[in-house]
């Protein structure tokens, strides 16, 4: 979660979700009001795929 945290975003909550025989998963992160969109930019900007 470095890239989140370089987006300059404070974390209010995480979720993550994973299956052991899969490559990927799904994390949920919680911020504030208003700023959900800076951090889904600054993520894909990094390669993440990301989404309100």
């Amino acid at each position: 979660m470095a890239d989140t945290g370089q987006s300059g975003v404070n974390i209010e909550d995480l979720r993550l979700d994973h299956d052991l025989g899969r490559q990927g998963g799904l994390a949920e992160i919680a911020v504030a009001v208003g700023v959900g969109k800076s951090l889904v930019e600054a993520l894909t900007a990094r390669g993440w795929s990301a989404y309100l």
